[in-house]
């Protein structure tokens, strides 16, 4: 809702002017305070038709910070679960813009929901990505509205939230630049990634980590 949008940019903002508190330091900050039952929650849980313990809601917070050291990714996540990402449907209440309809579309109100799956246009790429990056390897795993909005729980899922991840950032930045997703960009954007992360384990001596945390997924992001 658009009163606890302010509460928690209220939240964001005392912590921000903290002294010495860096951005990096912020999310982890807000990452191990001990978890409350938001209305976000509830939210969530009645849009995806689904039941989350606190337990799980807790493992979802950590996902990100699992999977990523990237702090663009990390708030991006942030900004979804807590439902204060500006979709055009929080933009419109907040009389920002003139219309709450998807940039894609056109035709549905763009909710966090539509914006990162129920959109056609969106849809179609995670289509595309399950079919480049799964039926290869012949793994049993396929995209929906939960796992893309909220991740994977699991610790041998770590390399698919990070794509995961890397699909809404550019949907997201799509979005607010009008352009069109294109699965292609995407995946030339996922190798960029798994190549700027080969760079920084083999940087700190761990390529057994690098290795590690691609797992399967080496031969197909190395072509």
């Amino acid at each position: 809702s658009w009163l606890e949008f302010r509460r928690c940019s209220s939240d964001l903002f005392n912590i921000h002017t903290l002294k010495g508190k860096s951005t990096k330091d912020v999310y982890q900050t807000l990452l191990h305070s001990k978890f409350r039952r938001l209305s976000c929650h509830d939210k969530f849980e009645n849009k995806l038709e689904i039941s989350v313990s606190d337990n799980e809601w807790e493992e979802y917070n950590k996902i990100p910070s699992k999977c990523t050291v990237s702090t663009e990714l990390l708030w991006l996540q942030f900004k979804i679960i807590h439902r204060i990402l500006t979709t055009n449907s929080l933009l419109y209440r907040m009389k920002y813009v003139d219309s709450p309809l998807c940039t894609f579309c056109k035709q549905e109100v763009e909710t966090i929901e539509h914006l990162f799956y129920e959109c056609n246009i969106v849809h179609d790429i995670w289509i595309n990505l399950e079919a480049w990056l799964f039926t290869p390897l012949g793994i049993r795993l396929s995209f929906n509205k939960q796992n893309t909005i909220l991740g994977i729980l699991g610790n041998n899922n770590k390399p698919v939230n990070a794509i995961i991840l890397l699909v809404k950032h550019n949907i997201f930045r799509c979005s607010k630049r009008n352009i069109i997703p294109n699965i292609k960009q995407i995946i030339i954007e996922i190798k960029r990634y798994y190549n700027a992360t080969k760079y920084m384990y083999y940087s700190m001596c761990k390529p057994d980590s690098f290795f590690s945390f691609w797992s399967s997924l080496h031969t197909l992001l190395s072509e």
